[in-house]
């Protein structure tokens, strides 16, 4: 595989899911992250996982109950 597949997954989820805010912190634990905001600000939902793909799989569901 060509190039950074951390960065490229990073790329990926973020086109798929923009209103959420996504990260990886490879190092160390080894943690993905997103976070959405609702526009009121009275909702956050955030979510960690080990891999991106958890973290992929995990978006997908949420978005099917909300936001």
């Amino acid at each position: 595989m060509n190039g950074d597949p951390v960065a490229a997954l990073l790329d990926e989820l973020r086109a798929a899911h923009p209103a959420w805010t996504i990260d990886a912190h490879p190092l160390g634990l080894g943690l993905w992250t997103a976070e959405y905001r609702s526009e009121d600000g009275r909702s956050i939902h955030y979510i960690v996982t080990h891999t991106g793909e958890e973290l992929a799989a995990k978006l997908r569901t949420a978005e099917t109950v909300e936001p």
